[in-house]
């Protein structure tokens, strides 16, 4: 009986291949940790506390086995409140691979959003690239195509906030980084592919 259901088993394990999981990481972020620029000019920032559009709580990041999955989660995200808003990625890849940015624009009426990516060269197209924003929960949802990525074995992830009040004043949050954001920095580790 015993060899009867160890050969079933084994058939099953054979018939049923095994389910890939995902890698998946959250790069958890402090509210109030937003930074504005000053009047005087561009390159100098100071902090402003929190601001809508622009304070993130969370990033969770999924290297799914067909794309890169990002769930961007604002403290507020509020329609009309902004000139612009931005998400922007910077996706590590192994070597040989060029590291990626991954823009997200999200139009000042939460309606609609689009991706870009860059590499080295510029902008290049990536067929199947989408971002949604979805108001109700403060959230804005990135996919990416692995083959946009050349199928990369992982990545590793950094990202930060942007956008623009009604003036000129850009606002910015830097992930859970403070003061100077450097995007080759990782804020997570390698995420494998599932």
């Amino acid at each position: 009986m015993r060899v009867l259901s160890g050969l079933l088993a084994a058939v099953v394990l054979i018939a049923c291949p095994s389910i890939a999981v995902a890698d998946e990481a959250t790069i958890k972020d402090s509210t109030d940790d937003v930074y504005g620029s000053v009047p005087e000019g561009f390159e100098q920032v100071e902090p402003v506390g929190t601001r809508v559009n622009t304070d993130l709580r969370k990033v969770v990041v999924s290297h799914r086995a067909n794309a890169v999955v990002m769930k961007v989660r604002y403290v507020d995200l509020v329609a009309g409140e902004s000139a612009f808003i931005k998400y922007e990625a910077y996706l590590n890849l192994p070597p040989g691979l060029d590291d990626i940015f991954v823009f997200v624009r999200v139009r000042p009426s939460l309606e609609k959003a689009s991706v870009e990516l860059f590499g080295t060269l510029g902008a290049f197209p990536c067929q199947g690239a989408k971002a949604a924003a979805e108001p109700a929960k403060d959230l804005v949802r990135v996919r990416v195509p692995r083959s946009c990525l050349e199928n990369p074995e992982w990545i590793r992830v950094s990202g930060q906030s942007e956008s623009r009040g009604k003036g000129e004043r850009h606002f910015f949050d830097w992930g859970n980084t403070a003061g100077d954001y450097d995007a080759k920095n990782p804020q997570t580790g390698r995420l494998y592919a599932g």
